[in-house]
């Protein structure tokens, strides 16, 4: 697929925790034919939420928001999507590396 014809689209779920969610949500976008690009996961308390970059022809894409609400339903996922016709830029660098050290010795 050459880069002009990527399509992009950012998704954010919230939600309960359960099982097998991550795979099922997984699954699905591969199903529709995209790309997981990016991604991150986060448990808060008892609520799960995720953030996906997802990729993919303009009719992959098309496929994903059409059927991600009855996705998330089914789920009981509050989800919001968010279209961009190119990659969004990132602002940073991935990863940092980095190592704290108390001033005060352990107790």
């Amino acid at each position: 697929m050459t880069p002009s014809s990527q399509h992009y689209l950012v998704i954010t779920a919230l939600g309960a925790d359960r099982p097998g969610i991550v795979n099922t949500i997984t699954r699905h976008v591969s199903s529709c034919g995209c790309n997981i690009e990016d991604s991150r996961l986060a448990m808060l308390g008892d609520e799960f939420t995720f953030i996906m970059l997802l990729s993919g022809t303009w009719n992959a894409i098309t496929l994903i928001e059409s059927t991600l609400p009855l996705k998330g339903a089914e789920l009981d996922l509050l989800i919001v999507m968010n279209g961009h016709p190119t990659a969004p830029a990132r602002q940073c660098p991935r990863r940092y590396g980095f190592r704290l050290r108390s001033p005060t010795p352990r107790i």
